[in-house]
């Protein structure tokens, strides 16, 4: 959380007939630096960076119904998506994200492939990966690449939102747990 900065401003007011009158304000000024994500009100005179979330699929409907249902996690969170794991680099580049949420199997580069990128370019980010082609294989390399939770497909939409809401609180938990 960063601190907020007070500053004083002098500010000309008009009104609808046209005085004008000046005076003394006090604004308060949030520092943001860029690329950091946007900024919420916190407690006590701070403010807080949003969670960043992407989330990246194929599918564009199914990345905008996973978007949509992240919305109704509240104001805290800021929800991007991606629809190929080369879009999901650019975004993590420009300004990387708290949480990735992936496909396995997409055109191009697939889940894995951009998990083993992530963790080489952002080591701190965490990962969930979905797949509806589960295998013993592809959950020993997901846990060998730290992925925090494998989702397998079809999945309750609340249970989604609870692993990744657990997933935002306890960035301490680097285990990984497969959900059925």
């Amino acid at each position: 959380m960063l601190p907020l900065v007070n500053s004083q401003l002098n500010l000309d007011v008009s009104s609808t007939d046209s005085r004008r009158t000046s005076g003394m304000f006090r604004a308060i000024v949030a520092v943001v630096r860029r690329g950091s994500g946007e900024r919420s009100w916190g407690e006590a005179g701070t403010v807080k960076r949003r969670k960043r979330i992407l989330v990246v699929d194929d599918e564009v409907k199914l990345a905008f119904l996973l978007k949509q249902s992240l919305l109704n996690l509240g104001p805290e969170y800021e929800i991007e998506t991606a629809n190929s794991a080369l879009e999901a680099l650019k975004i993590m580049e420009d300004n990387p994200c708290d949480l990735v949420i992936t496909d396995f199997r997409m055109r191009g580069m697939g889940g894995l492939d951009l998990m083993r990128a992530l963790k080489a370019e952002s080591p701190e980010t965490l990962v969930i990966l979905m797949t509806a082609y589960g295998s013993p294989e592809i959950v020993a390399e997901a846990k060998r690449l730290d992925v925090y939770r494998y989702i397998t497909k079809p999945f309750p939409i609340e249970e989604f939102q609870e692993i990744v809401r657990e997933a935002l609180v306890d960035h301490s938990s680097s285990g990984m747990a497969q959900t059925a």
